[in-house]
Formats: structure tokens, sequence, C-alpha cells
């Protein structure tokens, strides 16, 4: 006689009533197990005892023997494993399922808000976008569980192992991870405000874009976790560990950062205004520096010279403060109050300036290349020799500002009020105008030439003195009495031009092409001629670079 497999075969069910399919997960409740349902047997053939070996068929008790084949058996068959479906019932219908087996339970949208599920097995449980407000998951195993989107306000997560599962975009205000194990987790764009974390573990977790605004961080880990752009204000990080961590462009502000470790984080960008520190707190000196700075109720350092890259100085004031030589390269500087400043010399390459005022200050020799100054205020400025190429200066205010030899090449120059602004030898090449651009008719007309060519026009007359116009095509045109003196004509095609009685004074012509062009009655006294080409250029009554006339055959 053949005796089917029991429940209490097991443990923890009444011993004589056989073992279903459902006791196990996956399958309809009610059905036996069949041998079939392991593999290698008749697939109707109900499962006996025997047919594990070691005992009788009509033994009521399995031996050690059998008890090892059967977890051999359970362990072989991942199917057999998965989430309990009476489990997964009682949850729905009772939400009271602690200690259940729900691992890869597929629980997408449940509403499960208050309950009890600590202790339980939910290991690549499908939870995305359950409402679990103020549920407890105390203990439970989660790991590789998919959380996103889901409500998790208030739950109960204390000491629980979440490695590696999913919490993009859910919500966690005030919810308690203590002590849990969140271990390679992904929180991004999650919402854990006011949340308690304090003695995590969030090695490689993903936190970018999370609001972890008043969180309680004290003694949490985040060896090499990635908090791009997080918000920590006003959270408390007490002893936290950021080794290697990320937290490049995070806001930090007014958090409590005692006895914190970030000497190797990433900290580019990152707001430190207000923020608590004492003597255990580790930070490189240049993030120190940035801090004091921000904070006005201490002494401002003296900072010429200074390295500031890629610090996070927004709504900072400065007016009138000496920061000659200072690295400002990459630097967040929106809303700064920057006006009388000194400059000279200072690096602010791809620093963000938007809506900052800088009055006044000067900025001579200074880079901003691939620089933000959109709505910039900027009048008054000296930018001598300042390279802005590649700039964003829409809409900026630069009205008086001196921009003698400055390269502006392909900066965004639209609606842009230069009204005043001294451009002479200004590098306007691929320049961006608008019709809102306010701008000498000079500099317009410098850029047109640069940018379309001077076409059929007649420029007789015109002033282009100390114009940029290196390479600019003037082949052909009409310049009777133009003024040129000081200009950068280096490489320019004036084949067969009318320069008569042009005006070329300290003129730079090297390597330009005057073939056949018409000199005569020019000035070109103090001009650099190296490498032109004059052939069969007209010269008759030409003042030469040397101060003597040429005479007319």
């Amino acid at each position: 006689m053949k005796v089917p497999l029991n429940k209490g075969d097991l443990g923890g069910f009444s011993s004589q009533v056989p073992l279903n399919k459902g006791d196990l997960g996956g399958f309809s409740s009610q059905v036996p197990l069949n041998k079939g349902d392991l593999g290698g047997f008749s697939s109707q053939v109900p499962l006996n005892k025997g047919d594990l070996g070691g005992s009788s068929p009509r033994e009521t008790t399995p031996t050690p023997s059998i008890t090892r084949r059967i977890l051999v058996l359970l362990l072989s068959f991942p199917f057999l494993l998965a989430a309990s479906g009476r489990h997964v019932e009682q949850l729905r219908e009772t939400k009271q399922c602690a200690d259940c087996q729900l691992r890869e339970a597929r629980l997408g949208g449940a509403e499960l808000n208050g309950a009890n599920i600590a202790g339980s097995d939910l290991r690549r449980a499908h939870l995305r976008g359950a409402q679990l407000e103020g549920a407890n998951l105390q203990n439970a195993d989660a790991r590789i569980a998919d959380l996103r989107d889901t409500n998790l306000a208030s739950a109960n997560l204390v000491g629980g192992n979440f490695k590696q599962a999913q919490f993009a975009q859910a919500i966690l205000f005030r919810a308690n991870l203590s002590q849990t194990n969140l271990e390679e987790t992904d929180f991004t764009g999650a919402q854990l405000g006011g949340a308690n974390l304090s003695q995590g573990i969030l090695t490689k977790a993903e936190l970018q874009e999370a609001d972890l605004e008043g969180a309680n961080l004290d003694e949490t880990v985040f060896l090499e976790a990635n908090l791009s752009g997080a918000n920590l204000k006003q959270a408390s990080l007490q002893k936290a560990d950021f080794s290697q961590a990320n937290l490049e462009g995070a806001n930090l502000e007014g958090a409590d950062l005692r006895g914190a470790n970030l000497e190797t984080a990433n900290l580019t960008r990152v707001y430190l205004k207000d923020t608590r520190i004492d003597a255990q707190t580790a930070i490189a000196a240049k993030w120190l520096l940035v801090r004091e700075s921000l904070n006005s109720a201490i002494p401002q350092p003296d900072l010429r010279g200074a390295d500031l890259a890629g610090a996070n100085l927004k709504d900072i004031d400065w007016d009138n403060t000496d920061l000659a030589g200072v690295n400002l390269e990459g630097a967040y500087l929106f809303l700064a109050k920057l006006r009388q400043v000194n400059l000279v010399g200072g690096n602010l390459a791809g620093a963000d300036l938007v809506y900052a005022d800088l009055t006044g200050a000067d900025l001579t020799e200074a880079s901003l290349m691939a620089a933000n100054l959109s709505h910039a205020r900027l009048s008054g400025v000296m930018l001598q020799q300042g390279n802005l190429a590649g700039a964003n200066l829409y809409r900026a205010d630069l009205q008086g500002a001196d921009l003698q030899g400055a390269n502006l090449q392909g900066a965004d120059l639209r609606g842009s009020d230069f009204t005043g602004a001294e451009l002479t030898g200004a590098n306007l090449s691929e320049v961006v105008f608008d019709a809102d651009t306010k701008i000498a008719a000079k500099a317009w007309l410098v850029w047109d030439l640069l940018e379309r060519g001077a076409g059929d026009r007649d420029l007789t007359g015109v002033d282009l003195a100390g114009a940029p116009l290196a390479g600019v095509n003037l082949e052909g045109v009409r310049l009777t009495r133009v003024n040129l003196a000081g200009a950068d004509l280096t490489g320019a095609n004036l084949e067969q031009a009318n320069l008569f009685q042009a005006d070329l004074r300290e003129a730079n012509l090297s390597g330009a092409n005057l073939n056949g062009a018409n000199l005569s009655e020019a000035n070109l006294r103090d001009a650099i001629l190296d490498g032109a080409m004059l052939d069969k250029a007209y010269l008759c009554g030409a003042i030469l670079p040397n101060g003597t006339r040429e005479v007319c055959e």
C-alpha cells in the first residue's frame, strides 16, 4: 500500500492531511502534489513517502534520510519555494501575514496600508505601485524586490534586508529604515523626507535626486554610494561615512556633519551653507574653505589665488572682494553678488553665473570660456583680453563694458545689451545675434563681414579701426578711404580690392592676399606685411611701413 506524503511530514501542519501543490506555492491549493510535479515520474500518480526512499510505504513519519531527500527536492525546484498562494490570499484579505512565504509574489498596486508582513520572505516580490503606508516590514527579507513607486510613508522596515531592492520614485516619508541592509539599493528620485536611516548600510546605493530633507542618517554607511543631486537639507549625518561617495550637486544646507567622514567624497557643486561640523568631521581643505566662504557668521578667509573649482557658491555676497587669480572653473554662482570684485586673470571657465551681478568688476584677461552668464549684470565690467568663447550671454547687460580685444567667438549674444560697450579688437566670429541684441553698428558690420562676406557692397569711408578681421574675404571690394588702422587682417583676402587712401596704420596684414589691390595713397605706416602677397599691387603714393612714400612711375 502506498502512503501519501502528508503536510506533517514536513512540519508545521496537521500530520495526516495530504500535501497539496498550493501548500508550496504556485498551484491551485486543493490539488494533491503528484510525482510529475517534481519531474521523472508519471505525472498523475500521487507522491508517496516511499518514492523518496529509505522508508517503508507504511511509515507515517519520515526518517532523517527521507527529510534530507525532501529538502534536496524542494531546493532543486525553485517554483516550490515561490510565494504561497494561501499566504498571498491571506495578506490580501486580512493584511496580517507575519513570517509568510511571499517570495516572488505579484502584489503590484495592492492596497496594503497598515499591513503586517514582519519577518516575511519577500525576495524578488513584485510590489510596484503598492500602497503600504504605515505597514510593518520589520526584519523582512526583500532582497531584489521591486518596490518602485510604492507608498511606504511611515512604514517600519527596521532590521530588514533590502539588498538590491528597487525603491525608485517610492514614497518613504517618515519611514523607519534604521539598521537596515540597503546595499546596492536603488532610491533614485525617492521621497525620504524625515525618514530614519540611521545605522543603515547603503554601500553602492543609488540615491541620485532623492529627497532626504530632515532625514536621520546618523552612523549610516554610504561607501561608494551615488547621491548626486540629492536633497539632504537639514539632515542629520553625524558620524556618517561617505567614503568614495558621489554627492555632486547635492544640497547639504543646514545639515549636521559632526563626526562625518567626507574626506574622499566628491563634493563638486555641493551646497554647504550653514552646515554643522566639529573637530572630528573629515573634509578636504578646499570644501572647508567653501563652507567658510558661505557662512557669513564667521570671519571671511583670504581667497586670493584659491582653488574653488566646482564649488557651489549660490547667492554668495563677495561685493568688493579681492579674488585675483581665484580658480572658479565650473563653479555654481547663481545670483552671486560680485560687484566691484577683482577677478583679474581669474578662471571662470564653465562657471554658472546666471543672474549674477558683476557690475563694475575687473575681469581683465579672465577666462569665461563656455560660462553661463544668462541674464547676468555686467555693466561697466572690464573684460579687456578676456576669453568669452562659447559663453552664454543671453539677455546679459553689458552696457558700458570694456571688451577691447576680448574673444567672443561663438558666444550667444541674443537679447544682450552692449550699448556704449567698447568692442575694439573683439573677436565676434560665429557669435549668435537676434533682433533684440543691442550692439554698435561697427560690431554688427564686423560680424556680418566675417560670417557672410562683403558681397558687392561699397565700404567707402567705413570705420573698421581695430576690427578683428582675420581671414575675412574682401576680394574686389571698394574700400576707398576706409579706416583699418590697427585692424587684424591676418590671412585676409584683399585681392583686387580698392584701398585708395585707406588708413592701414599698424594693421596686421601677415599672410594677406593683396595681389592686384589698389593701395595708391594708402597709409601703411608700421603695418605688418610678413608673408603678404603684393603681386601687381598698385602702391603709387602709398606711405610704406618704414614711413617712406612710394614714388609713382
